[in-house]
């Protein structure tokens, strides 16, 4: 942008307090002072808990005796366990909705799609195999995962490497351990990865969506029957069998991508749902680090343990890169990304300008 003549102005990152915590560890992040001893003046604190569920009941119970106690908070995974610990203390609810009202596990009926189609989308693939249940070996959705971190695509020459170092390793675990069924893995991986891909831009035999579908909804009955009792699987068998039959009764003989989405937004998406509006004299919070525009005195960061995605690459090629370089249209790089990344996250830090209190659970929604 300033090639092209726009002035670019960054906002001022001026010190509240600069003799305090707060303004100490303002300046470390802005990158004016190095590391410095604390006073433990409590303009900056720390607050561990095992649970976060302790947590929030603490905090609702410390605002409820002290009126004047009036944060902003910072709620960056929309988790709905603060404000249910406010409801129970009698402090009017933030009336927060959910990032999603579906589990998980039924992100699969969104994503198997994505294997019907040419040119794959990585990302698409790569959301599949980190599904926390997924009609796929563990230890081999981990390593898919591995080697798409490193080099998005896939079938190439490093995927083969990989793939065949796994099985050799599988069939090695196999003779100690009967339970191991390498028949079954390879049927999963040929299934999903080694199908008959159509045109994105064209359509697609409805017997093969069928398939998918199908194999799915048996996959998980047969999970639920064997090793689990997650009735997010008995869901999720119950909406692939829901997308067989309306497949089944449609007269078209090809679906394009468009139809085939429609189709399955159909039966996945719930019904939009708000728990609980925001009320009266609620406190003000925000989910997105970014999201603070003006300053403000006093500010809680809840679930201050976010860790980082575990897959980050272009979405790029080199050859891509180049030849939109040479048309005049700059892209940003997994560098610049990451540096905006950086200061998104400070961006909470600066604009506090009395006290920042950061919630730090052991364990948050169950998950250490």
């Amino acid at each position: 942008m300033r090639g092209q003549g726009v002035e670019i102005i960054p906002p001022p990152l001026q010190d509240r307090m600069p003799d305090t915590d707060l303004g100490r560890f303002q300046a470390f992040l802005a990158g004016k002072v190095g590391p410095q001893p604390l006073d433990h003046d409590g303009t900056l604190i720390l607050l561990r808990g095992k649970r976060d569920t302790d947590l929030g009941s603490y905090l609702a119970a410390l605002l409820r005796r002290n009126p004047s106690f009036h944060p902003c908070f910072l709620i960056p995974d929309k988790s709905r366990t603060l404000d249910e610990a406010f409801i129970q203390e009698g402090l009017p609810s933030l009336g927060i909705q959910p990032a999603s009202l579906a589990r998980p596990t039924l992100q699969a009926l969104k994503l198997i799609p994505n294997f019907l189609w040419t040119p794959v989308d990585p990302y698409k693939i790569m959301e599949f195999v980190s599904l926390p249940l997924k009609p796929l070996e563990t230890e081999l959705a981990n390593r898919i995962a591995q080697q798409m971190a490193q080099t998005p695509g896939i079938l190439g020459e490093s995927w083969q490497v990989m793939l065949g170092q796994y099985f050799s390793e599988l069939e090695e675990r196999a003779l100690k351990d009967s339970n191991l069924d390498v028949r079954e893995i390879r049927q999963q991986y040929r299934f999903w990865f080694e199908r008959r891909r159509f045109d994105v831009a064209g359509s697609v035999p409805k017997n093969e969506v069928e398939d998918i579908f199908q194999y799915l909804f048996i996959w998980a009955k047969k999970t639920l029957e064997q090793k689990s009792n997650n009735p997010s699987l008995l869901m999720l068998a119950e909406q692939a069998k829901q997308i067989v039959d309306l497949l089944q009764t449609l007269p078209e003989k090809e679906l394009s991508r468009l139809e085939l989405e429609r189709i399955v937004r159909t039966v996945y998406e719930p019904a939009p749902m708000q728990l609980n509006l925001r009320e009266i004299g609620s406190f003000p919070y925000v989910h997105q680090p970014n999201a603070l525009c003006a300053p403000v005195r006093e500010l809680v960061w809840w679930n201050f343990t976010q860790n980082e995605p575990d897959y980050f690459f272009s979405r790029w090629y080199d050859h891509e890169r180049a030849w939109l370089q040479q048309l005049n249209i700059p892209l940003n790089s997994p560098a610049d990304q990451n540096a905006l990344l950086g200061f998104q996250r400070r961006h909470p830090v600066w604009m506090t300008q009395h006290r920042l209190i950061l919630v730090i659970p052991e364990v948050a929604e169950g998950v250490p």
